[in-house]
């Protein structure tokens, strides 16, 4: 997978540490070794514009990031600065961000979910965790041990882990984010009561979030769904059916995503990107 994303993405450089890149064997154009001296003699000031072969723009690529290709060959969505710089200033106001924050980084750097997590932490000044063992991750109990000795106040997980987190352990939480997949009554009964729980959505193709709901109420019907909320700051979400027209509320159709984070298209798939 890894060589394929650095072939279809013409990546122009890879930046990683000899250990990695020994037991890889990734191959790119031009290779930065984080770990090499020699990057010492590059100046440490900001880039500004005038040293660039271009200026920057908010219309710019910030990243290129993959879809996991269960439907097929992985698609690279290129997404924006705007896109990107829209998600951070709303998240630093949903999650309430501050200098005081104390913000786990859980989701792996492959996924996009981690870029809403440690960018608004940095822009906002708080204090980001990141978690160096690979098996807390994987292991609930080891991750609340993590969370309550750091005295994490805002996290992001998947509701698939939290039940297996004893309770007393997230006490020190003020916010819970869950997203990544649906999210049942039972755990919003289970958390929101403690803290201020939200329930963020997003595709791969929009800058990681469109919509956030919260807080969740904890005496939500058991038998109700969990709500994904509302379009964030500059973001348009409609409801249509197969002929584009809009639906009335109650209705099930296609969701549609408009607004400053919408990525540019799929990398080299002009065709696909015209159809979604």
């Amino acid at each position: 997978r890894l060589s394929f994303m650095l072939a279809d993405s013409c990546a122009a450089a890879l930046i990683s540490t000899s250990s990695l890149l020994d037991e890889t064997e990734l191959e790119a154009p031009q290779t930065i070794r984080l770990d090499d001296c020699m990057l010492e003699q590059y100046p440490s000031h900001a880039i500004v514009d005038s040293e660039r072969s271009n200026a920057l723009t908010p219309k710019n690529l910030a990243y290129l990031i993959y879809t996991s290709g269960s439907t097929g060959r992985p698609k690279g969505a290129g997404n924006t600065h705007q896109g990107a710089g829209n998600l951070v200033g709303e998240l630093i106001t949903a999650h309430a961000h501050n200098t005081n924050a104390r913000v786990l980084q859980f989701a792996s750097f492959a996924f996009d979910a981690s870029f809403s997590e440690v960018m608004p932490a940095l822009a906002s000044g708080a204090t980001l965790y990141l978690i160096d063992d690979a098996a807390v991750r994987t292991d609930p109990r080891a991750l609340g041990r993590f969370i309550a000795e750091h005295r994490i106040t805002l996290a992001t997980l998947p509701p698939v882990i939290l039940p297996e987190i004893p309770i007393e352990d997230l006490a020190c939480l003020q916010t819970l984010v869950v997203a990544g997949e649906a999210c049942s009554p039972a755990l919003v009964k289970r958390h929101a009561k403690h803290c201020n729980m939200l329930n963020g959505y997003g595709p791969t193709e929009a800058s990681v979030c469109v919509t956030i709901a919260g807080p969740l109420d904890p005496q939500m019907d058991a038998a109700a769904l969990v709500p994904i909320g509302r379009p964030i700051q500059n973001t348009q979400i409609y409801i249509l059916d197969g002929s584009l027209n809009p639906l009335p509320v109650g209705l099930a159709g296609e969701l549609y995503i408009a607004g400053a984070g919408l990525a540019r298209g799929y990398l080299g798939r002009a065709g696909l990107t015209a159809e979604r």
